[in-house]
């Protein structure tokens, strides 16, 4: 199960209690709200290091599945940072999980390009 961060109010909440529904104003479309202060679409995926609550801005695939750190963590399992290239690379990947972890939550189909997330 991923933690999710509001960067509103900072709470980080599991998976299933995000509140997530039809967008009202974009067919098609769902948003996410944090549970503790319902802001809309200000959650991010947190670092899958026990006890880490940075937010996640790497990953890597594992034998046990997408892991998902914060640069420090990346650091230490991967040695020195990856080329930008790479970093790039990784940043589209955890973009697309995400988005199929929110669709499957939502029962939405999600496809995703390099650079944006549609629906």
């Amino acid at each position: 199960m991923k933690k999710w961060k509001c960067t509103e109010c900072q709470t980080i909440t599991d998976d299933d209690q995000l509140l997530i529904d039809n967008n009202p104003f974009i067919k098609g479309r769902i948003i996410v709200a944090c549970p503790s202060c319902y802001t809309v679409n200000a959650v991010v995926i947190v670092c899958d290091e026990y006890g880490c609550e940075r937010v996640a801005t790497f990953g890597y695939p594992t034998d046990e599945g997408y892991k998902n750190t914060c640069g420090e963590h990346m650091r230490k399992y991967k040695g020195k940072a990856q080329e930008a290239g790479e970093i790039r690379r990784l940043e589209r990947k955890i973009e697309k999980l995400e988005a199929d972890l929110l669709a499957a939550q939502s029962g939405a189909t999600v496809t995703t390009t390099e650079t944006q997330v549609t629906q």
